[in-house]
């Protein structure tokens, strides 16, 4: 399946003449260049073997053969029959029917290139996704197909799904040929106006999206929202109105539209997206954020040990966001123009902890959180926690040296290699040759001599005082098999399974009873795996799942491997690999960085293929070693 967001780089590929960098892309779509770098090896799955993306090194990507382009283009155009079609569906009806224009089985089904049979089953599935907005699809043979629920429901569906880039207006440009660009341009220059005036404060995601209600309102002006009195006696306190009522006016005498009767609607947007919002008594509640924040810092640290209260930077952030989350929670808006889904994917501590923070607000302001919240504060959480982690001890590997010319030469040695590997060296004890003992090897990882007979050595290996490229290469796959080794110690034979289930559910059963019998798992560590698929998936995709409690009593981390012989759905995803991760609240350090490295091995297809055919733990974590960096 090819995403949004891989059909966005791959028109960026298209489009340019030249050399395209990671770069230029990372800041057209808003993401970091390693997160280009995935999502190109991802696209380049897709590819043919003789039409692959290449990248060189400090120039870019060139398209040059014309397979390559057609094989980009044929990509660009596909759709995912399962995921894609109610979506892009959706999007149809959405776009002609509330924009004043019918549409019919015929014209949809040609659109999306599928028979009138399968239409009849998209139309189902794209109902089960509007029931989230509260909305329905009618078939009627004079009306056409078209979308019915209440108008708010309706706008914040477009909102959504039409604009999930929150700076995207080519369906306002392209699609509806309602607006020309001088148009919108003008209506944000409007808005800036007013905003500096007030002085109000958007973030560029927050004022983007306002703009996108002000094309929506102008669009739907004459479908009508009611608000009840309260709500209307609230936004009526705001400073906010009176910006509405002069942006309004500049819009009318400007351009023409007038949008009175949209006030409420835009009020209520503006006050959504805001960093805060202090001049009305309704939303100002320092003190619920005073005490949801510390009951999120006190809960981090009794779930995960991970103390957060002396962090001003994640202090103030969170804070700020939870100001504004009230905004939004009170007026009943929502915001999901900023795609963090990575999150959940490549930072599941962090989404761990979004998850517990999110259940605190719940709790503090008796609401129900949308995956996007949660996403938003396990972005604040992760964030804190690699500045906490960033000063880490790292376990590395102890090396000695036995020297035999001088404890200066070996010091010089020394130094060198902290200079070339001091991430993976816990650390290094010099000793001469004549006081080394055999007994002494078992202590240490590696052994290092530059004697040139280093046969009463045993399993040393000798090398330079100055290390050639060919010894530091050595060295280097060395520490790094050591290391990879000592972080999968938690991977053991008598928990390695193969089977074959039908389900997710005959899959967690077998293996929650089985660490159970050895003593494991408890009842309540149980209970929090199934409490935490409630929560959200734990499939990463790529064919891996990684079950796990949100707290885990025993002292050991431990990691059950269960390979099944056919794929399963694990929520929307097929898994064929589970790992059921047991990692005390002690030991969350020390799976953040083994998850690093494994994450960037579960991205390739090529390597889950072969863990997927592993016949026995030790040949499952030699495949690991060799291909975590």
């Amino acid at each position: 399946m090819i995403t949004d967001r891989q059909k966005n780089i791959i028109k960026i590929l298209l489009e340019t003449e030249g050399l395209v960098t990671c770069k230029e892309i990372s800041e057209k779509i808003k993401v970091s260049d390693r997160t280009v770098l995935n999502e190109i090896k991802n696209i380049n799955n897709n590819l043919s073997s003789k039409n692959k993306l290449v990248i060189a090194k400090g120039k870019g990507i060139k398209l040059e053969k014309k397979e390559s382009i057609f094989e980009l283009y044929r990509l660009y155009t596909s759709t995912d029959e399962k995921e894609d079609l109610s979506i892009n569906l959706i999007k149809i009806i959405l776009i002609n029917n509330y924009f004043n224009q019918k549409v019919y089985s015929e014209e949809i089904a040609e659109e999306l290139y599928i028979s009138l049979s399968v239409l009849k089953r998209v139309i189902k599935e794209a109902r089960i996704k509007l029931k989230e907005y509260q909305l329905d699809i009618i078939v009627d043979n004079k009306k056409g197909i078209y979308i019915e629920g209440k108008e708010e429901n309706i706008r914040l569906c477009m909102s959504n799904i039409l604009f999930l880039s929150s700076n995207n207006y080519d369906i306002f440009l392209n699609k509806t040929e309602f607006f020309n660009k001088s148009e919108i341009e003008e209506i944000k220059k409007i808005t800036l106006k007013f905003l500096d005036k007030y002085n109000l404060s958007l973030t560029y995601i927050a004022f983007n999206s306002f703009i996108i209600h002000i094309l929506i309102s102008i669009i739907r002006t004459d479908k009508l929202i009611d608000y009840d009195t309260e709500f209307i006696d609230k936004l009526n306190k705001s400073r906010e109105k009176d910006v509405i009522t002069e942006l309004i006016a500049e819009i009318n005498l400007k351009l023409g539209y007038k949008l009175d009767c949209d006030f409420y609607y835009l009020t209520k947007h503006l006050i959504s997206s805001q960093k805060f919002s202090e001049d009305y008594n309704f939303i100002n509640e320092r003190n619920i954020i005073d005490l949801i924040f510390k009951n999120i810092v006190n809960r981090i640290y009794r779930e995960f040990s991970i103390d957060l209260s002396k962090d001003k930077i994640f202090t103030d952030g969170l804070k700020l966001h939870l100001l504004t989350s009230i905004n939004r929670y009170k007026i009943n808006s929502s915001i999901k123009h900023i795609d963090l889904s990575e999150i959940k994917s490549q930072y599941p501590i962090a989404y761990d902890m979004g998850i517990v923070a999110g259940n605190e607000i719940s709790k503090g302001l008796n609401i129900n959180l949308d995956d996007t919240e949660v996403l938003f504060l396990a972005l604040h959480l992760g964030t804190a926690f690699n500045r906490l982690n960033k000063n880490r001890s790292k376990k590395g590997c102890s090396i000695l040296i036995v020297c035999g010319a001088g404890l200066s030469t070996a010091k010089f040695l020394k130094y060198s290699l902290l200079e070339n590997f001091k991430y993976d060296i816990n650390h290094i004890d010099l000793i001469s040759y004549y006081d080394y003992k055999q007994e002494l090897k078992d202590q240490y990882d590696i052994i290092l001599s530059s004697l040139n007979n280093i046969n009463d050595i045993d399993g040393a290996i000798k090398v330079n005082y100055v290390l050639t490229q060919l010894e530091l290469d050595v060295l280097k796959n060395k520490l790094t098999s050591i290391n990879n080794k000592d972080y999968l110690k938690p991977c053991k034979g008598d928990i390695f399974y193969l089977k074959s289930y039908e389900n997710k559910e005959q899959v967690l059963k077998f293996m929650t009873e089985e660490l159970n019998k050895r003593g494991l798992l408890t009842k309540e560590n149980i209970k929090s795996i199934y409490d935490r698929e409630e929560m959200g998936d734990t499939s990463l995709g790529n064919m891996i799942a990684i079950p796990h409690p949100l707290s885990y009593s025993l002292e050991d981390m431990n990691i059950s491997v269960l390979i099944n012989d056919k794929e399963i759905f694990w929520g929307k995803d097929k898994v064929k690999i589970i790992l059921l991760l047991l990692i005390p609240k002690t030991k969350i350090k020390e799976w953040d960085n083994l998850f690093k490295k494994l994450f960037k091995v579960f991205s390739r297809s090529d390597v889950v293929d072969k863990l997927s055919n592993s016949s026995n733990i030790e040949e499952f974590k030699n495949i690991l070693i060799e291909e975590m960096e």
